[in-house]
């Protein structure tokens, strides 16, 4: 179910996403923490974890720190199960074309691909289909995590849910189609026309909700993205580090950012990217790309190739520290319990 904490971080919020769903909520339930319950990784263990490696790993010691800061322990332990939670807007979640380059790049990061079908909408989306899609997203990140995951990487993206997502990416950045869709040196003149029209007639339809992420999302979003942002959300909630790359999940990084900005803190980019509008989103959320591959294929290749040096960082960390402190002491009081019974 769509956590409480996306419903947004102002009363505003949450007015404006029961006014859009309306009478659509009526049978649904809406479970979660709310955004005060969110927390950061913590800061103490990546100053610990900075303060033990030495500067010579350079960005793999701040990856190692991040991690740690994910877990709440120094040397953090490794990644054992790595799941990229792939969302497509088809019927059914089989794969295509545009995803055969992440099962590739799963295989090789030794990660698994879970494939999340959310459907297609109406457009703008009722408060119903955004709440499905949300649902959707949420409850994929719940059961990856409830079935071990402990790190993910997010991936999804259709060439509509791409003039979607540069449509939001101009929206809360303030900047103008012609920043944002691929030069045309890069791609065929005509394609470049018709992508810089759509990208600006739907941010013409955005603008006004520019402060309203929940609005900006029904009235110009797809559902793979409303899934996306529902994942990015509940991994901060469930404290999962998570990897993302792409223009369509950047869009929806932008969006959760607004919902809450604790949650980046749960992120990172995977890659740098060939698409402009990948560039201008990661500046404006100030996420520096783990790899500069500038790729401009699949969603979320980028993310899993990163992903293995990710592992690498936190190998390198050593052992996992014995437990101590609070955590020991709750395994001495445990102990006469399980004897009395």
């Amino acid at each position: 179910m769509v956590s409480a904490a996306i419903l947004g971080r102002s009363a505003r919020s949450r007015l404006d996403f029961r006014m859009h769903l309306s009478d659509d909520l009526k049978g649904l339930r809406m479970t979660g923490v709310t955004p005060s319950a969110l927390t950061s990784p913590s800061e103490p263990i990546r100053e610990q974890a900075l303060a033990s490696l030495p500067a010579s790993l350079g960005s793999l010691r701040e990856l190692a720190a991040w991690v740690a800061a994910c877990q709440g322990v120094f040397p953090p332990r490794p990644l054992a199960q790595c799941d990229i939670l792939a969302v497509s807007s088809a019927p059914d979640p089989v794969l295509s074309d545009g995803l055969e380059p992440l099962s590739v790049a799963a295989d090789a990061s030794g990660a698994q691909v879970r494939r999340i079908a959310v459907g297609e909408a109406t457009e703008p989306m009722t408060g119903l289909q955004l709440t499905q899609a949300m649902n959707a997203g949420t409850t994929a990140v719940q059961n990856a995590v409830a079935e071990g995951a402990d790190c993910l990487v997010v991936a999804g993206g259709t060439s509509t849910s791409e003039i979607a997502a540069l449509a939001i990416i101009g929206v809360l950045t303030r900047t103008e189609p012609v920043l944002l869709v691929d030069s045309p040196a890069d791609v065929d003149v005509d394609e470049w026309k018709r992508s810089t029209v759509a990208t600006r007639n739907a941010m013409f339809h955005g603008r006004r909700l520019r402060h309203d992420p929940l609005g900006l999302l029904r009235t110009i979003g797809t559902p793979d993205i409303a899934a996306l942002t529902a994942m990015l959300m509940e991994a901060a909630t469930t404290r999962t580090p998570l990897l993302l790359d792409g223009p369509v999940t950047v869009a929806a990084a932008m969006l959760a950012h607004e919902l809450e900005p604790k949650t980046k803190a749960w992120w990172r980019a995977g890659s740098s990217s060939a698409h402009r509008a990948q560039r201008v989103a990661l500046d404006q959320l100030e996420l520096q790309p783990v790899l500069d591959l500038a790729s401009s294929g699949s969603e979320g290749v980028g993310a899993t190739v990163a992903l293995q040096l990710v592992k690498t960082a936190v190998a390198l960390c050593g052992q996992p520290a014995e437990p101590q402190g609070e955590e020991l002491a709750d395994d001495l009081t445990a102990a006469p319990d399980a004897a009395d019974s």
